[in-house]
């Protein structure tokens, strides 16, 4: 099963000046090539434009309605849902395989400063046999 994650970007106003392009449509359209090519290039695949309403302040009281056109992108996504090593992705249970996780790195500081203690004693020990010896 496929996943998506999607990006948008509002579409360009302004058409972009480079020679040889005289018409506002040429420019406009050379803007638009350019936004499209640099998001592809990063992956990202044009789906569609869609006009979206959106309500603004006109005065102190007032609201108006604009339209805003935005570019609408998609890639493949790899968020690991469907792989049996995320099992609980997305519910509370990745936040408990946090929880044992943390508790298992806590008690393997513990089992190695056990070890490092016994390690220490031990090298006491056969310093305390030696130093015996000598006298």
């Amino acid at each position: 099963m496929s996943a998506y994650e999607y990006r948008v970007i509002p579409a360009p106003r302004r058409g972009e000046k480079a020679k040889g392009i005289k018409t506002p449509e040429a420019r406009m359209a050379q803007a638009m090539e350019t936004r499209l090519n640099a998001l592809g290039e990063e992956g990202w695949e044009y789906l569609r434009s869609d006009v979206v309403p959106m309500e603004e302040r006109a005065g102190l009281t007032s609201k108006t309605v604009s339209y805003h056109t935005v570019l609408i992108f998609r890639r493949d996504a790899d968020f690991g849902m469907f792989t049996e090593e995320n099992k609980g992705f997305g519910t509370f249970a990745q936040e408990d395989a946090d929880a044992l996780a943390a508790a298992e790195e806590a008690e393997a500081l513990a089992d190695d400063a056990t070890a490092q203690a016994a390690t220490q004693t031990e090298t006491n020990d056969n310093d305390d046999q030696t130093d015996a010896e000598r006298a």
